[in-house]
């Protein structure tokens, strides 16, 4: 039986909104990828992010390339968890967007593998600045496991004046991700530098676990200095690119794997 984290009373939001500040942007007019796989829509998607990180390169972003080829193996592989718990959004120096197919080939390999190549251009954001060494949270009160029906608390204490944004993706569904904070019954607030905040804030968020074995989610904290809405579907693909699209001196990235257990016999 599949198992949720449930967290009552959470809305999603709609669009992602990009932003690029201290960024610059650089127009790709052209730049190919290569995919190989037995499945034609992973041998494109590997296309796909093939030409990415030909793009990342040809604006000028070599630094740190392996990074970009674990974020994008991860994504193909659906897998998130190892993203999060990875130096990828340290390393990262720049993200692609705007991304338009020009043209795509696909033929049949003599190991009888799906070839895909593909053109496209895009929009590379060059990152202009480096994580603020000075910005830092500390983050207490997670669990590495909980019973069913406990209640999920934590507390933040931050650096410099931030926004907070947290998200939980299921181990089983990640495109049943939601949002823990803000939510419909707690706004969001500018917290304070050097002041501990707990949460939730007004009400308490009860947890369950609906079925009868363990399950790993993954909890991602976000916080910026400025502002920055998240707005759209809550997946773990668009969390990625929301992330990218604010400046590495903007941001804090946290993630937790948290695991709920059914309250023994």
């Amino acid at each position: 039986m599949r198992k949720v984290l449930f967290i009552s009373g959470l809305l999603l939001m709609s669009t992602i909104v990009g932003f690029a500040q201290k960024n610059e942007n650089i127009q790709i007019k052209s730049v190919f990828g290569i995919g190989y796989d037995d499945c034609l829509s992973s041998a494109k998607e590997k296309a796909l992010n093939n030409a990415k990180i030909n793009a990342l390169s040809q604006a000028g972003i070599e630094e740190n390339i392996n990074s970009y080829t674990d974020l994008f193996k991860s994504e193909t592989s659906d897998n998130y968890s190892e993203l999060f718990t990875s130096q990828v959004f340290t390393n990262i120096r720049g993200s692609v967007k705007d991304i338009s197919i020009l043209s795509e080939k696909k033929a049949i390999t003599s190991e009888n593998l799906i070839k895909y190549e593909i053109e496209v251009k895009c929009t590379v954001i060059k990152y202009n600045s480096l994580p603020d060494q000075f910005y830092k949270a500390e983050i207490l009160g997670i669990k590495p496991f909980y019973y069913e029906g406990d209640k999920l608390t934590w507390s933040v204490n931050v650096t410099k004046d931030s926004w907070l944004y947290v998200f939980c993706i299921p181990q089983n569904n990640e495109e049943q991700a939601y949002s823990l904070f803000p939510n419909d019954y707690e706004p969001q607030f500018l917290m304070k530098s050097n002041t501990i905040y707990e949460f939730p804030k007004k009400i308490e968020l009860e947890q369950f676990l609906d079925g009868d074995t363990q399950q790993t989610d993954r909890m991602i904290m976000v916080l910026t200095k400025e502002k920055y809405p998240f707005t759209g579907k809550i997946t773990y693909k668009n969390i990625c690119e929301w992330i990218f699209s604010i400046s590495p001196d903007q941001r804090i990235v946290e993630s937790f794997a948290i695991s709920i257990v059914p309250k023994p016999q």
